[in-house]
């Protein structure tokens, strides 16, 4: 059961980044003093990003200068209600933003965001529940 719980999650965690390359369009990141668009797949830890309204988050990231922003992280914490971010805030891979823009530095990326870090504890789980003895 946490086999299909972890394959089911690790789905999800890879959908977002998908749908990034999917449409046909890169994250805007700055690099080399200079804004382009590069593949999800290709962001690392450091790099500048900026977000607009709509985008899905591609990393795990925290919030630089700017005013607050609307986050809908609903699919990875099961809020109803767009959550608010202020400069400074940790914003999840796979969040979608829905209010404002903003620039943010990668903090995580891969199997090292949020979710997979969450994703690789159920899996590494071997406790037996109480309706499994």
């Amino acid at each position: 059961m946490a086999a299909w719980i972890v394959d089911a999650a690790m789905l999800n965690a890879e959908t977002p980044v998908g749908a990034s390359t999917s449409r046909g369009e890169g994250d805007v990141v700055l690099r080399d003093g200079r804004w382009s668009e590069e593949d999800a797949a290709c962001l690392v830890p450091g790099d500048i990003i900026s977000i607009k309204l709509g985008d899905i988050v591609p990393a795990d990231c925290r919030l630089l200068e700017g005013d607050p922003l609307k986050i809908d992280q609903s699919a990875l914490t099961g809020e109803s209600l767009p959550v608010t971010k202020n400069p400074g805030d940790g914003v999840y891979s796979g969040s979608t933003r829905k209010q404002g823009e903003l620039e943010a530095v990668v903090i995580a990326t891969g199997v090292c965001i949020f979710f997979g870090k969450a994703t690789h504890l159920v899996d590494t789980t071997n406790n037996v529940g109480h309706f499994q003895t």
